[in-house]
């Protein structure tokens, strides 16, 4: 106790310049739009993605799930280590091109990574270090999603960062991870059950089985593909791809309500089917089970009242039987689901409904913690959910992850030292600019105007030689998107569309 305590306070005595360093954004990308409140939500965003990053004398540092109140009977919300949110902290952290923090995240997750079964964990207390969390408390390892996301996450670090070394020094866990995640596979389809004695994302109601959860396993396959085949593994790449798209076909056998036309959520331990929800109507979409014409459909009718308010998007419809605008999963708003919806809008080439959706995220910031984002708001109206937290680490994430990689489109790949840019922003933006992005070993800076239908894109490349995919939506939606190629190197290139 005397040895923590003492190194607490050494800490404390430079904490000022080290704080300085931390929120200096030189390292990591800069955001500039013609909107200053975006702006500043995009900055505070990555402040307070910084802020969630704690450390623990006894158990490391690694991102903590948020901050907020205890409400009189409950322990300072969500200031523990949530594996869930160090997810999607290390999507956000990926994108503004903090690879080393991303890595430190990483790391973490696989330091408690439950070594009978390679499971991987969901919630650590502050106090861990204390007692045995995992052996006389029962939040430790209760989420079987988590192994899953976890190895679509880890081949999106090794694919962005180019960093092969990592996954190399952790193959024999990642094995581990996913022959997890072959073990709750069911023979009969290929798709994922959930095990009595956990839960998956649905945290109210006990399901066996839930389409987010399967389309899981359907991103998770294929990231082990990938990564089998950044080790020279082809046979186990062969495997996990053919994994892939057999739950890909099955998905729609199980979830696909052919009467009603709808997606079932998920079913009960009794077998019944649950109502929908928008989050398994968007994983339907993105696992690629859903038709173009089913996901045209789906994306129609998110945009209409009974899901969309001014604020995001509902998690349930009003017009479902068990809506509860102020329940805390049964139609309320969550700002990581809106900005996931938004980026499945910008996928499908949809850009007035998504930058809808991201632009409803802007107030978010100053609702409550000026600055930082809330958990969850009302289905009702724009004030944060009875249980809502006023910063919550997934929700500043996402809205970041957004931001770059949707909105902006910026997509670096360091294995193949590739940078693409497909931006789609609001139509009444002119220009942006983007400083400090990594692909590869350059460090790149660009800004793109646009000029009644003429694009420029002006890029001061500080590094080696990389190339360039540009991909330019029209600012009609009746023409063709046009695409530019072309390597870029040292110094500063200015291109031009048409």
């Amino acid at each position: 106790m005397h040895g923590a305590t003492a190194s607490l306070l050494r800490a404390a005595e430079d904490a000022g310049v080290d704080d300085a360093k931390r929120y200096n954004s030189s390292d990591i990308v800069k955001v500039t739009t013609p909107d200053a409140e975006a702006n500043r939500a995009i900055k505070w965003a990555q402040i307070a993605l910084e802020q969630a990053w704690t450390c623990n004398a006894r158990l490391g540092c690694a991102m903590v799930a948020g901050y907020g109140p205890s409400h009189t009977s409950r322990r300072p919300q969500y200031a523990w280590y949530f594996a869930g949110d160090g997810l999607l902290a290390t999507e956000a952290l990926l994108h503004e091109g903090n690879y080393k923090r991303a890595a430190e995240e990483l790391a973490f997750l696989y330091r408690y990574q439950k070594p009978e079964n390679g499971m991987m964990w969901h919630e650590i207390s502050q106090s861990a270090g204390f007692l045995n969390w995992a052996r006389d408390y029962p939040y430790m390892y209760v989420h079987v999603d988590i192994t899953f996301d976890f190895l679509t996450e880890l081949a999106e670090y090794d694919r962005i960062s180019g960093d092969h070394g990592f996954l190399a020094q952790h193959w024999p866990a990642t094995l581990k991870a996913y022959r997890y995640c072959v073990s709750t596979l069911d023979e009969s389809d290929g798709l994922p059950r959930v095990p009595a004695d956990k839960i998956s994302g649905n945290e109210q109601d006990r399901l066996t089985d839930e389409l987010t959860l399967s389309a899981s396993w359907v991103n998770a396959a294929h990231a082990m593909s990938e990564l089998a085949a950044s080790m020279h593994d082809e046979e186990l790449s062969r495997q996990a791809e053919s994994a892939s798209l057999r739950a890909r076909s099955s998905i729609r056998s199980r979830y696909w309500d052919s009467s009603a036309r709808c997606w079932i959520s998920g079913f009960t331990r009794s077998g019944k089917a649950t109502e929908r929800t928008s989050a398994a109507d968007l994983a339907a979409i993105a696992s690629g089970a859903a038709t173009p014409e089913e996901t045209a459909a789906t994306l129609d009718m998110l945009t209409t009242p009974a899901y969309l308010t001014a604020w995001g998007l509902r998690s349930k419809p009003t017009t479902a039987p068990d809506y509860d605008p102020a329940g805390y999963a049964k139609g309320s708003v969550w700002a990581f689901s809106t900005a996931a919806a938004a980026e499945i809008m910008w996928q499908a080439r949809r850009p007035e409904a998504a930058n809808a959706l991201w632009q409803s995220l802007v107030p978010w910031e100053q609702i409550d913690s000026l600055g930082h984002m809330h958990e969850v708001m009302s289905g009702s109206f724009f004030t944060p959910q009875r249980e809502s937290v006023p910063e919550q680490t997934w929700s500043s994430s996402a809205f970041i992850s957004a931001t770059i990689h949707g909105m902006l489109g910026l997509d670096s790949d360091g294995r193949k030292n590739v940078l693409r840019l497909q931006p789609q922003v609001p139509s009444s933006w002119h220009f942006f600019q983007v400083e400090h992005a990594r692909v590869g070993n350059s460090i790149v800076s660009l800004q793109w105007r646009s000029d009644n239908g003429h694009f420029t894109l002006d890029l001061q490349n500080q590094g080696p030689r990389f190339h360039l995919q540009w991909n330019q939506a029209r600012t009609s939606g009746a023409l063709p998107s046009v695409s530019l190629e072309r390597d870029i190197i040292p110094g500063d290139t200015h291109l031009s569309i048409p």
